[in-house]
Order: C-alpha cells, then structure tokens, then sequence
C-alpha cells in the first residue's frame, strides 16, 4: 500500500502544478508562459494562483527577473490563494512586459515551479473599453433624476474603475453627479447616466466615461432627452424672474413651504 501510495504521488508531481485562477484560469506547467493582454496605463492585473494543488500547498509567489523600478507590485496570501498584483505605470510605453515568478512551498516537498507572465500593455483605448450606446430618445421629468441606461464591457484584463457624468449640451453650467462604477478583468455591466433638470424642454445629454486610473481612456455619448413638466416644476417656476411676488401667487409659494420645495 505504501508502494502504491508513493507511486501516486509520483505521478502527480508529474503533471501541471501551477494553477492561475484570476485573471485567465489556466494550469501551468514549469516554464509555461502565459499571456495577459490587454492592459492600459494605470490598470492593475491582479493574479490569483491556486495554493493547494494535489498533494501540494503552495506558500510564496516570489519575482524572479529584474523590471523596472516604476511597477507597482504587491503580493498576499490566504488559505486559499496567492495574490499578485502588478498595476501599470501611467507612462508606460505600449509594449510587452516579462515577469517570471517562482513559486515554492515552506516544507521543501518539492522543487520550485515557474511561471513566465507576460502583460501587454496598449494606448488603444478602443482594446480596452467598449461603450455600447444609449438608447437614441430619452424621456424623464422636470426637476426629478433622471437615469438613462447603456452597457460598458470592461475589454481589459485588468481591474478597472470608470467614472460616469451627465452634462446638458443646452444648459453646460448645469451641474450634475460623478458616479464611480468598479469593474473585474473582462466585466461587463450595465450603468446609468444621471441628471436632475429643473425645466422641461428637448435637450442632448452627454454622459461622459473615463478612467482615473487610465489616462487614455475618456469618451462621450450623447442622446436626445424630452423633459416634461411635473406639478412640482410647475410651482419651482412660477414667479421665475420677477423681482417681486404678486399677492395671487402668494398660495402657490405657500404650498412650496408645505411640500418642502
């Protein structure tokens, strides 16, 4: 029984022993390569590697070859899984990068393994980010949010976080919200452009996307936007530009009171 028990475990040794879970899941064998593309500037490619695999725990990820000094590296560990995060400098030429990691266990049950991580970087922000469109008409009202739905598909296989901005073409002193929206590496999801506008009227609305992270990403799509009134709106506008309020709107102004308007 030993015999057998010892042969089993020969033979596991003798096939794949690295395990990367995140952000491609893929078994590696010493030496293997693999690739992790695309990155943009300023996005960080979080690895996962599986710690237990077979008979085997694995408990350091460690960088073996040399890469310049501007990478910001980081790693962590749980029960589970290693963690390596490697995040792109923001001037970071287009290109492909090596990192050649060692991973070995505490006990010394077995030889270390390596894996070969190559990250391609690119400006292109269409390899990046695909920004699907807003539907072409809107409608909302008066002095109410406003959300209008479209879809990003987060192209990278980095973490990314994207900002969200609505803005009036018609009325560009308006100010509205930023909303930050957080994606994993190949995450799509669905985000909303928001905005309170106090008249109603037809009006385009741009709602910007860019990264804060990324530099070269930053785009803009628009939509017609039909805003209707609202009793609300109606009583917010009596009396707009008037230096002085007439008795018989006088109810009128005491209902705002009432409503808190």
């Amino acid at each position: 029984m030993k015999r057998i028990l010892a042969l089993l475990l020969l033979l596991a040794s003798c096939f794949a022993t690295i395990q990367l879970v995140t952000p491609k899941h893929i078994a590696l064998e010493s030496l293997d390569q693999v690739e992790i593309s695309p990155v943009g500037p300023g996005q960080e490619v979080f690895l996962k590697f599986e710690r237990t695999v077979g008979s085997y725990v694995w408990d350091d990820v460690k960088l073996i070859n040399t890469v310049d000094p501007d990478w910001q590296l980081s790693t962590y560990k749980d029960y589970q899984y290693i963690y390596y995060s490697i995040r792109v400098p923001t001037s970071k030429a287009s290109g492909r990068y090596t990192f050649q990691f060692e991973i070995r266990d505490n006990e010394g049950l077995k030889d270390p393994e390596i894996a070969v991580v190559q990250v391609v970087v690119t400006h292109d922000q269409d390899e990046l980010i695909k920004i699907y469109p807003m539907p072409p008409s809107a409608e909302g009202f008066a002095a109410e949010n406003i959300r209008i739905p479209f879809d990003i598909e987060n192209k990278a296989l980095a973490q990314t976080n994207y900002q969200v901005s609505a803005s009036i073409k018609e009325m560009p002193g308006l100010g509205a919200m930023t909303i930050s929206h957080s994606f994993l590496a190949g995450q799509s999801n669905r985000v909303y452009a928001q905005i309170n506008i106090p008249e109603e009227g037809d009006y385009t609305l741009m709602a910007r996307i860019w990264s804060t992270e990324n530099p070269t990403i930053s785009q803009t799509i628009t939509t017609r936007l039909t805003v209707k009134p609202t009793f609300r709106s109606k009583l917010l506008s009596i009396g707009h530009g008037f230096p002085l309020v007439p008795m018989t709107m006088a109810p009128f102004y005491a209902l705002l009171g009432v409503f808190g308007w």
